[in-house]
């Protein structure tokens, strides 16, 4: 089956006289059309904003306590959490 982008007047003709005789009003069309371009920068900033919005907020007290421990020498690392985010975080990566 062959089709071609043509129109067929004997089709359109069956198609204009059936709406005539069913009483469906013939609607013109414009042939302009709204355009919106947004570029590659934009998208991209779109995206970043969307992903800043779901990160949780930041105790910044908490950070300082943090940074000063790893500085003294003194932040302890809990291996069974560590053990676990490393495996969670590994299988959701081959998940996707």
């Amino acid at each position: 089956m062959r089709i071609i982008n043509q129109p067929m007047p004997g089709v359109t003709k069956a198609y204009n006289q059936h709406n005539k005789e069913n009483g469906i009003a013939k609607t013109e069309r414009n042939n302009q059309q709204d355009k919106i371009n947004i570029s590659h920068e934009a998208q991209f900033f779109n995206i970043a904003k969307a992903a800043l919005k779901q990160l949780p907020e930041v105790d910044e007290r908490k950070l300082e306590e943090l940074k000063q421990s790893i500085n003294n020498g003194t932040y302890e690392i809990k291996n069974q959490e560590l053990i676990e985010k490393i495996l969670e975080e590994s299988f959701f990566k081959h998940r996707f």
